[in-house]
This record gives C-alpha cells, structure tokens and sequence, in this order.
C-alpha cells in the first residue's frame, strides 16, 4: 500500500487546472447518450441535469472524442455508437472482464479495548460455514483520523461485494458487530448489550457496534457497473491484444479478417478508448488511467 497524505485529489486538481488554463471546460451531471462519429466528425448527444433536476438534452460536435467511461458501461451499451461497434471491437472489449469490488467504511465510538489490540491492520478468517465466502476479510484502520474517530476500512471482492453493496447501513452495522465483537469481545460480549438495554440506552448496542456504516456502490452504480478491470485466463487467446485499444474512423470493417494488420488508420481515427482498462501494463490501476490517456492525447497530436 502507498501512503500519501494528499490523496488522488492532488492528481486531479492539476489536471483540472491544466485543462481550465487550456481554455478547456469540465460538464458535471452530463450523461452521455449517443456517439455519432466519422472520420473528423463527432457528434455527442447528452442529457444535461441542472442543480435543480430539470433536465435537457445538448449536442458536442469535435474533431474527435476519447472514450474514457468503464469496461462495464462498455460492455453494457449504455451507450449507444453511431455507426456500431465492429463486432472485433466487441470481442476485444469481451475478452477482460470488470471486477466487483468494494470498500466497507465503519466508525467506532470507542475502542474496542484498552490494550493495543486495536491494530492498524485486521485479517479474519471465517470458520462459520453460514456465512458467505469473502466475508469481511480484511480491515485497515485510518491512522490519520482524529483521535477520537476510530474509523476502519474493508476490502470486498466478488459476490460478497455485491452481497454488502445491496444491504442498508444498519444491517452491515448488525454484521459488523457480530463480527467484532466474537473477535474481541469474547463468549459474553453479548451481556454487554443487554446490560445497557435494561438501563435503557441507544437499544442496548455494545462498543463493537458502529456507530457509522457506508459501503461503495461502483458494482449498482449505472456509471461504473464494476470496479476495474481485470484480464481472465485465456483472454486474446484469439485476437491481438491491441486491438482492445485500437480507435476507430467510423468506416471500420466488421470483422478482423476483413480490418487487416495496418493496426494505425493515421488521421482517420475518430474514436479513442482511454481509462484503465485500455493501459497494457497497469490495467485496474490509477496509474493505468493516466497512462492511457497520455496515450491517447499523444495519438490525437500526431494526426491533427
């Protein structure tokens, strides 16, 4: 793990000037609907929510357009290419896969004793056959929270992501209890919560409950569909991996046998893919977003 106490929010900050300094604008609340594209010609319709909900349909007309949307709203068609993809353009998106992932936060009232078992890193290994596979496996505590926010973090990857994602707060504060207090509260943690029912406090919950719960939604949200993506065995078994982030023109062929092996159309392309998943080193990274995009800015420079 890296530990910077800026956070990505310093990354994005100065690509954000760069782009403002560039004469370039930024559209929050803009959903994409439809791409129209050929060579030199790009029309972008969106729907555009305002602060106060209304919404309004706009067109962005360009020379070209870099695609930098999730693996999963890909695959989805959420959004709809005019003309469509080519059917290798589609293989090639199908042959990796976007993860489930997710990130549990919970926030303590009080530590959970007055030892130093309250360490920086938590590991369980569920035995309790009941219970799912993945289930709340490993926890990392926030060493720069306040002193009296005692604030952890869970990873949680595949169907038990999915599983945590649907549930409400109060429900992973119930499982996170439970989970805490067998851990360090020994076999009469449980007293405690009925000691402090009978004198009529807050429904009897012990200090392994938190007071606090909130999991990422990257898995349902219609934005991302997923969390990053992933290469599984086998894939571009069959086809060349770049084709994954080869652009189009817009006049593209069908096939892959018809497309043939000149893998740059020169200043034809028209549609760029950029984003973590389209970077053939650190795919599922940050670092592969950036790359891809320098990629990509690069390609767009040399066939203006």
């Amino acid at each position: 793990f890296v530990e910077d106490p800026r956070g990505f929010n310093c990354i994005l900050s100065v690509m954000v000037r760069d782009i403002e300094a560039a004469g370039g604008r930024i559209l929050l609340n803009t959903a994409v609907e439809t791409i129209q594209y050929s060579p030199g010609d790009v029309k972008v319709t969106a729907t555009d929510t305002s602060e106060t909900g209304r919404t309004q349909t706009s067109v962005y007309k360009a020379d070209a357009v870099v695609s930098t949307v999730s693996l999963g709203v890909l695959q989805s068609d959420a959004i709809e290419f005019i003309p469509p993809l080519p059917s290798w353009k589609k293989e090639a998106l199908n042959q990796i896969q976007q993860f489930n992932f997710s990130k549990v936060y919970v926030r303590f009232a009080t530590k959970f004793r007055t030892d130093d078992t309250c360490r920086d890193q938590i590991v369980f290994i569920c035995k309790d056959a009941s219970k799912p596979r993945g289930y709340y496996p490993l926890w990392m505590r926030y060493k720069s929270a306040p002193q009296d926010h005692y604030l952890y973090m869970c990873y949680l990857g595949g169907a038990e992501a999915r599983r945590v994602e649907a549930l409400t707060e109060e429900k992973i504060k119930d499982e996170v209890e439970e989970l805490f207090g067998n851990a360090f509260g020994g076999d009469d943690w449980r007293t405690e919560c009925t000691t402090t029912k009978e004198k009529g406090s807050d429904i009897g919950r012990s200090r392994y409950r938190p007071a606090a719960a909130a999991v990422t939604d990257w898995t349902s949200n219609p934005y991302f569909m997923g969390s990053y993506s992933c290469f599984p065995k086998g894939a571009f078994a069959t086809m060349p991996e770049s084709y994954l982030t080869r652009g189009l023109t817009g006049n593209d062929a069908d096939s892959i046998a018809d497309e043939g092996k000149d893998e740059s159309q020169g200043n034809e392309t028209t549609l760029y893919f950029a984003g973590e998943a389209f970077d053939d080193l650190y795919n599922g990274w940050v670092q592969g977003g950036y790359r891809s995009g320098e990629r990509v800015a690069k390609q767009i420079l040399a066939n203006l």
